[in-house]
């Protein structure tokens, strides 16, 4: 085994390792920071390592003959584009993640703005259960003030009656 398929071997695993916490990340929950940035390092790192290992692999690829130096750089070449590509997983899914806090931050101050909203509603429903009931007072009032002045025409008019005024 010469030391480009070493390189190379090493960068497969990288290259999985990556894979592996950009999926991880995709899953994470968009409010767990803590995971979140983990495994952000974690692409990243394996990223890094994987040009790393594409520059030592260019190094060892100059040393070779004419034919291998034409297949170590087409394999070279599919290791930088698979670096290229999981750098633009990456982003893309860091994008989705702060669409997806956006999301819950909007919907977070809707929830909220609906609770104020709900809480003035009680409030002026508290304020007119009130008026209502002070109305019902005043109304039990009023009409027992009708009712004793029911009684008392009754009863002159009676005495009228009877007095004979009529």
């Amino acid at each position: 085994m010469s030391m480009f398929d070493a390189y190379q071997e090493e960068f497969d695993s990288k290259q999985r390792e990556a894979r592996a916490a950009l999926s991880a990340l995709a899953g994470v929950d968009p409010k767990d920071n803590a995971k979140k940035s983990s495994s952000m390092s974690q692409v990243n790192a394996a990223l890094d390592e994987m040009s790393s290992i594409v520059k030592q692999q260019e190094i060892e690829a100059r040393g070779m003959d004419r034919e291998g130096k034409r297949l170590s750089l087409e394999k070279i070449g599919q290791n930088k584009e698979s670096i290229t590509a999981i750098r633009g997983e990456l982003n893309a899914t860091i994008a989705r993640l702060a669409n997806q806090n956006l999301a819950i931050e909007r919907a977070t101050k809707t929830v909220a703005e609906t609770e104020d909203v709900a809480g003035e509603i009680m409030e002026g429903l508290k304020q007119n259960r009130e008026t209502i009931e002070s109305i019902k007072g005043k109304t039990t009032e009023f009409s027992g003030t009708v009712d004793q002045a029911d009684t008392l025409i009754k009863r002159m008019t009676k005495r009228e009656w009877t007095w004979g005024f009529f």
